[in-house]
């Protein structure tokens, strides 16, 4: 599904409509919303459930102990939508490094999502860790 037939179906409207608009004060961009799995119809702020979620706000936590110790992101995302989703991890939250490396696994939900865990080097603290998604 594009992002209009989305908006569409969800009811958005004009400036409602748009990727980064929040129509409904819940601090989240339709375009998070498209890209997550998450209602565009109302409110919906909720976040991914780790280990078998099927839509919210990427679940980012630490993972693993000692050297071995990650950060840990987990989210759904629409296979074959083109758009672009980059985990980005931080130490001081002034500047975002993108995670390069494959997913450490991609399980598919049905035809149009998949569930993604990237793991990234928690090598510091504190370390912080966001989702950028963009429109091709």
């Amino acid at each position: 599904a594009s992002y209009a037939a989305w908006a569409t179906t969800h009811g958005l409207t004009g400036a409602s409509a748009q990727p980064g608009a929040t129509p409904y004060r819940d601090g989240v961009p339709n375009l998070l919303k498209f890209a997550l799995n998450l209602t565009g119809a109302g409110p919906d702020s909720r976040r991914m459930v780790a280990g078998g979620g099927t839509g919210g706000l990427p679940c980012i936590e630490p993972w693993g102990q000692g050297a071995g110790r990650t950060l840990r992101f987990e989210f759904v995302r629409r296979t074959a939508s083109g758009l672009i989703y980059t985990p980005q991890m931080s130490t001081d939250l002034a500047v975002w490094l993108n995670l390069t490396a494959a997913p450490a696994s991609t399980t598919p939900i049905d035809s149009e999502w998949e569930r993604v865990v990237y793991e990234g080097p928690a090598t510091t603290s504190p370390m912080f860790g966001r989702l950028e998604v963009r429109l091709p």
